[in-house]
């Protein structure tokens, strides 16, 4: 049911930069706060066929079915924006640093030939946009030009159903909350 036209999906990995030293200079509430304002950021910017779940603490995973690389690099763009513009007041109305995101994409199949190559690349993809100073998103625009995007075919194959099933548990580990922070973490050790 994921897959509409099929078997292209992106996979943005997403993690709030400095999250720990919001939690504690501003306290664990408003660090709260922040993961849940990501999570509807999020949801704005993203199809109703498209899935958003945390991955672990400060990290979300974002699957964009059917979407280009070009296409998940504007929602990338969206949700950095969004964030960089929140206004934000502790319990005393004084107004906290608006939280940054720092976000890795990749692209099934074009990029990587199962589940695991997925993640890793968009999670090394992640890191690369931390060192290169945070707020970053990696890899960016002129990438997706040069690579040869893949025709895409009627029905799923077994690796893509397998991809589907990951997703549909992230979708559900946010959905089934409706933001709140008892999300469903979903345990890389898990996949």
């Amino acid at each position: 049911p994921i897959s509409r036209n099929g078997e292209v999906i992106c996979l943005n990995m997403l993690d709030i930069d400095y999250f720990k030293q919001y939690n504690d200079s501003y306290g664990h509430q408003d660090g709260d706060e922040i993961l849940i304002k990501l999570c509807e950021t999020i949801q704005r910017y993203i199809k109703k066929t498209d899935f958003v779940g945390r991955w672990g603490g400060e990290e979300f995973a974002i699957a964009l079915p059917d979407a280009s690389g070009e296409e998940a690099h504007q929602v990338a763009e969206r949700v950095q924006k969004s964030m960089q513009s929140m206004i934000l007041v502790d319990p005393k109305q004084a107004q906290i640093p608006a939280p940054t995101v720092s976000q890795g994409i990749s692209v099934f199949p074009d990029e990587a030939n199962d589940i695991d190559q997925l993640i890793y690349l968009a999670d090394q993809r992640l890191y690369i946009a931390k060192g290169r100073g945070r707020n970053q998103i990696e890899p960016n625009p002129s990438h997706w030009g040069k690579i040869q995007s893949s025709k895409r075919k009627r029905g799923a194959s077994s690796e893509h159903r397998a991809i589907c099933h990951i997703l549909y548990l992230v979708q559900h580990s946010i959905k089934s909350c409706d933001c709140s922070l008892d999300a469903f973490i979903i345990d890389p050790v898990m996949r």
